[in-house]
């Protein structure tokens, strides 16, 4: 059974005593209770979100309030207890009065900078200061369990009673909240704010194989700044939807559901309306709601009930954000089992293109002029304790095709961060040996790095005019157990290394991409012919690797066909 259910709210904005937040908390608690009149299919829930935005200044007092009058007894009513709760910061857990003290600018801050700083723990600290009482909050209610870096990205797996394993992606889109002021020295937060892809990359790797990636940050998109030092809007959009089937948000008060399905990657979007912004009724822009989801992993569907507050003293079916009588939308989710977390699960979560066979492949030319014309392998074989990958690649003369010095023109290739900060790497490619000067000293370079970028290790040899124009055999193989990884040209050693295991890759794409960088960036691509790409099986066993060697040189010129 591939199902799931959540609860997902967001923006308490906790203040002080309040008669008409208790009733509108009162009546939450009372519609949770009886949601199976929503759908019998929610009876259970197996955790709940919130977005972000518990407290309302950020202050110690309004954290034990809201745990007190609203996150115990929403629980509660959930049938949960806190290790199934999964929240963000937003705005309003940042203490202003503390951000004020941090003397820093959005122009202070490049992509690389993000990376150095946030490496660091004394300045981590120092820019997530203001998130002090919400961070000594999440360890209250935690305990044990609470993240090492909950005030900044962090990854989980949740293991469910369905078999189901959900992989959570927290995010803090709030830690430059309030730093921003307008000409009236009021807060102006929007495009001002930073994600960072370094605090994605970290949290990413706390995550396994998953049958769905859920991402929870406070703020959409439009939020996040588009500067000309750093475009966060556009790399963290990009990512998230790369390697998210659900994306999470709070902030704008609005319930809505988008899916996208376009340049960016495949995923759906579910905002939610604030949770109490008063007890009157309010407009669709700041609507009190909330929403639960149900996922049909086997049937790739995601089903969502919005709830809205009537303005009384009732909970009841948003019928102003849904135009029905049942205030529910069924979506498809068309990424589940393409993204590089995902399973390999019978039924999904194959390769959305046929792996290339290693048996019957003609030769086919791998260019930028095309960018359909990467292949692509079965990335499971890198699991394996001993392997091998080959393939046969038509070399020309220096300067031409992948002879030709531009950057790194990867022959295989796989990251599961494919910029930097690169994780998880395995690649074959030609390039230069000393970035400085791309014209000197071409090399043949093999590169592995684990989830730790600064573990990452690369290997060379010098590609010499005496390697001639033609077909070559290139032959990847491992064996763990010994260890022992090399790298044959025509059935010959040009790398060999034993101490390289603890740079090997800990989590795994479904592919291997066959004549160019996994981002398909043009300078990547091989720009030649390949042929006979895949696994080879016993690759250690020379007497499979010699006529794989005679098959490839048996191949026909291409020179001129395409």
């Amino acid at each position: 059974m591939s199902e799931i259910s959540w609860i997902h709210l967001s923006d308490w904005h906790q203040r002080g005593a309040s008669f008409d937040r208790n009733v509108v908390r009162d009546a939450l608690v009372q519609d949770i209770r009886d949601r199976s009149s929503v759908s019998d299919e929610l009876k259970t829930l197996d955790f709940a979100v919130f977005s972000g935005d518990l407290a309302f200044s950020g202050m110690p007092e309004e954290y034990e309030t809201a745990d007190r009058e609203f996150v115990g007894p929403v629980l509660k009513a959930c049938g949960l207890g806190y290790d199934r709760l999964f929240i963000v910061p937003g705005n309003h857990d940042v203490r202003r009065d503390l951000a004020a003290k941090l003397n820093v600018r959005l122009a202070d801050f490049t992509t690389d900078i993000l990376g150095i700083d946030f490496a660091d723990l004394h300045k981590r600290n120092l820019y997530l200061g203001s998130l002090g009482p919400y961070v000594q909050y999440i360890s209250k209610i935690k305990g044990t369990t609470r993240p090492a870096n909950c005030a900044y990205g962090y990854g989980h797996v949740l293991h469910t009673a369905t078999g189901v394993d959900v992989g959570f992606l927290c995010l803090n889109s709030a830690w430059m909240s309030s730093l921003n002021l307008d000409s009236a020295r009021e807060v102006e937060d929007y495009g001002q704010l930073i994600v960072g892809e370094p605090q994605i990359e970290e949290a990413l790797s706390g995550l396994e194989e998953c049958d769905l990636i859920v991402g929870i940050m406070h703020h959409p998109f439009p939020w996040l700044a588009l500067k000309d030092n750093i475009d966060d809007r556009r790399k963290v959009r990009a990512r998230l939807m790369e390697v998210c089937d659900v994306i999470l948000h709070g902030h704008e008060h609005e319930p809505a559901t988008f899916l996208h399905q376009g340049t960016y990657g495949k995923c759906i979007t579910i905002p939610a309306g604030a949770t109490f912004t008063g007890r009157d009724a309010r407009p669709q822009s700041n609507a009190n709601g909330y929403n639960y989801c149900r996922v049909d992993l086997d049937g790739k569907r995601c089903k969502v009930h919005f709830r809205r507050f009537d303005g009384d003293r009732k909970w009841g079916p948003d019928l102003q954000t849904v135009k029905s009588d049942v205030a529910e939308v069924e979506l498809e989710i068309p990424s589940l089992g393409e993204k590089p977390f995902h399973k390999r699960r019978p039924g999904y979560g194959m390769l959305t293109e046929k792996p290339v066979p290693a048996e019957s492949e003609e030769p086919r030319f791998v260019g930028s002029s095309n960018a359909g014309s990467i292949g692509r392998i079965d990335g499971l074989v890198l699991k394996k304790a001993v392997g091998g990958v080959q393939a046969s690649v038509f070399l020309h003369v220096f300067g031409s095709g992948i002879r030709r010095l531009v950057n790194n023109r990867h022959i295989l290739a796989h990251a599961v961060s494919p910029s930097t900060p690169y994780t998880n790497v395995f690649t074959l490619c030609r390039g230069p040996v000393d970035f400085a000067d791309k014209i000197a000293k071409p090399a043949w370079k093999f590169w592995l790095v684990p989830n730790n970028p600064a573990h990452g290790k690369s290997w060379r040899y010098e590609d010499r005019e005496e390697i001639r124009l033609g077909w070559h055999h290139f032959l990847v193989r491992w064996n763990h157990e010994k260890p022992i990884l090399e790298v044959l040209l025509d059935g010959n050693p040009i790398i060999s290394e034993a101490d390289y295991v603890p740079h090997w890759p800990k989590r795994i794409m479904a592919d291997i991409t066959v004549g160019c960088w996994p981002t398909g960036w043009s300078e990547h691509f091989i720009d030649t012919w390949v042929a006979n790409v895949g696994e080879l099986e016993n690759p250690f066993d020379n007497t499979r690797v010699a006529p794989e060697v005679k098959r490839c040189k048996e191949l026909r010129d291409p020179t001129g066909v395409r």
